[in-house]
């Protein structure tokens, strides 16, 4: 709180000058003969010379830095190493602490192993399931699989069956083709075309039933893909809300991309299956439908055959009717082959869907593996607090093997000081950004320093005061003087500024130049009148009425009256009101200096003696 502040009118007279001589001359007005008038002292006399007028507001306030952070750590453990203290000066990357990561560092350890024991058994199943591969493809390329060899055999003795029956019954349809019509011709033709397009019917069915299951299994893989990407997209989603702000933006490009494939996926199947798939299905029903057509057919045009061979020949009749218990078998043994074949190829299919899946929690454990130390990896990072900049430590909370709970330390960027103060409301209005200031510290006793006001609050301060709980309430201020928070930057010389200490500044908001100034107690008031005592050329005193202007403790300017630059005039008037019409001896620094021949003096106005 600003309690000693003031508004006063300060009157820099940079070009008054001032004489001070030595000690006053002991003794009063009307002294002995032999000891001089004090009048007659040089540092009784001011001569009026034009100068600077300034305007300021006093103020107090206290030195800060430009900013200040306080540094902390990640982790929870102990301190391990201090290496700071108040009043340390820092710089950008200096090393101030370390964190014990011994726990961290053993937990880390146990991850490590857990993760790569996951990966290496997922290698594992991947190398399993390629193996299985691997030894069907060899058996088949080699033509070593015993289902298939079983297979292909069967259909090739089925199939000279089916030749020796259909050759038995054609050479007999040879020795009795004088007595046969036309229409037996025809039909064998018939019979044989259909018992073809039956064969081809059954074994499109059992490929398209092929299709249809190996589309199965591609809709298999993409539900797993699609589960998968939905599981890890909700585990990320997690780690989001738990991650520090350094993690977050990596997390969130890693959601993104999941949520880009899982649209991608709602876009290419919108009924959950693709084109491919659903063509699979179709095409395994019409080939079942086509099949039934083909028997059906078959059938009706075996009975016509048998029809017309018992009314011609039985012995005909029956070799074919043998033959075509061997054609049902040779097809039977050819979809047996082909179902074979499309077994196999399933079992493939199957594998390499088992390799894809294995591959795929291989992809998962790695994942997991690095997610369960990444965090951990970037705690023990953590273990190190540096300085952010160049400055001073200005508080230090931790200690050397001592846990911690909150900040370690404060570091205060100096590079610029700032003086923050408060003014009052009815000064508010004079003062202004860029307003020049100078000040004294208490550090540095006498010696003034500069700044400008580089900050003006538009909200006033808030009255804090303690409520009936013990809490903190805000007060109404609606009854007291409201302060609004100003900032002064320091500029020029800051030596032996300290951070926190206190200082008194002048906050010049008004100048004016080539103005005439005297002593404040170089006036005499007289109700409304205002006049100095003035040694003419001759050393006669004279009164002389005066206007004044702006006023100070010290100084007061003159704005109008009978009194010029160059004048010499009497210091503590009021003592010496008994001295007008008498002659004076005004000493020759006076004279001097009212000529131009001596340096104007740079201290304040010296007051006459008091008696």
């Amino acid at each position: 709180m600003n309690d000693a502040q003031t508004r006063t009118i300060r009157l820099s007279r940079l070009a008054i000058a001032l004489v001070a001589s030595g000690a006053l001359l002991a003794g009063c007005m009307g002294g002995s003969g032999d000891d001089p008038d004090p009048a007659t002292a040089a540092a009784a006399y001011s001569v009026v010379t034009t100068g600077e007028v300034a305007s300021t507001i006093q103020v107090t306030g206290s030195i800060t830095p430009i900013r200040q952070v306080a540094l902390a750590s990640n982790l929870t453990s102990a301190v391990e190493s201090l290496n700071a203290k108040v009043g340390q000066r820092v710089s950008a990357g200096e090393l101030l602490a370390t964190m014990d990561t011994t726990a961290l560092q053993r937990d880390y350890d146990d991850q490590v192993a857990n993760g790569a024991r996951s990966v290496v058994d997922a290698q594992s199943a991947v190398e399993q399931a390629q193996q299985q591969l691997n030894d069907k493809q060899q058996l088949l390329n080699n033509n070593l699989d015993p289902q298939l060899n079983g297979a292909e055999q069967a259909l090739r003795e089925a199939d000279r069956a089916y030749a020796d029956a259909q050759r038995a019954y054609e050479q007999r349809l040879q020795r009795k083709a004088s007595g046969l019509n036309a229409d037996i011709r025809s039909q064998n033709l018939a019979l044989a075309q259909a018992r073809s397009q039956l064969l081809s019917a059954a074994l499109n069915a059992v490929r398209a039933g092929l299709d249809s299951t190996t589309s199965a299994l591609r809709g298999v893989d993409r539900s797993a893909e699609i589960a998968e990407t939905q599981a890890e997209l909700a585990k990320l989603q997690v780690q989001l809300q738990q991650a520090d702000e350094q993690e977050k933006p990596a997390i969130a490009a890693k959601i993104s991309a999941a949520e880009a494939k899982l649209d991608a996926y709602a876009n290419e199947y919108p009924l959950g299956i693709d084109q491919a798939q659903a063509n699979a299905h179709i095409g395994s029903a019409e080939a079942v439908n086509s099949l039934n057509q083909a028997v059906l057919a078959l059938n009706d045009q075996q009975a016509a055959v048998q029809r017309t061979l018992i009314d011609t020949d039985r012995e005909l009749a029956d070799l074919q009717r043998a033959a075509a218990q061997k054609f049902d078998a040779k097809k039977d043994a050819a979809v047996a082959l082909e179902t074979t074949k499309m077994q196999l190829q399933q079992q493939i299919n199957s594998d390499q869907q088992a390799i894809r899946s294995a591959e795929r929690a291989k992809q998962a454990a790695e994942l997991q593996a690095r997610q369960s130390t990444s965090k951990l990896e970037q705690q023990l990072s953590d273990n190190e607090v540096r300085a952010p900049f160049n400055g001073v430590i200005t508080s230090v909370a931790a200690k050397a093997g001592a846990p911690v709970s909150g900040p370690l330390m404060t570091v205060a960027d100096d590079s610029t000081l700032l003086i923050r103060s408060n003014v009052r409301e009815a000064d508010l209005a004079s003062i202004h950004l860029g307003d020049t200031v100078q000040f004294t510290s208490r550090a540095t006793g006498e010696q003034r320093f500069t700044g400008e006001v580089s900050f003006i609050s538009p909200v006033a301060n808030a009255v804090v005061t303690s409520g009936k709980d013990g809490g903190s309430v805000t007060a109404d201020t609606s009854n007291q003087s409201p302060e609004f928070a100003v900032e002064i930057t320091v500029t020029g010389n800051r030596d032996g500024l300290k951070i926190g200490g206190s200082v008194k500044a002048e906050i010049t908001t008004e100048s004016v130049k080539g103005v005439k100034t005297v002593p404040r107690d170089a006036l005499v008031e007289d109700g409304d009148m205002s006049y100095v005592l003035v040694v003419n050329d001759e050393g006669t005193v004279e009164k002389r009425e005066v206007t004044v202007g702006k006023t100070s403790v010290t100084d007061a300017e003159i704005t109008g009256g009978d009194l010029q630059a160059g004048d010499v005039v009497l210091n503590r008037a009021i003592s010496n009101l008994a001295k007008v019409g008498e002659t004076v001896d005004v000493p020759d620094s006076v004279r001097k200096q009212q000529q131009g021949d001596a340096s104007p003096a740079t201290t304040s106005s010296t007051e006459a003696n008091k008696s």
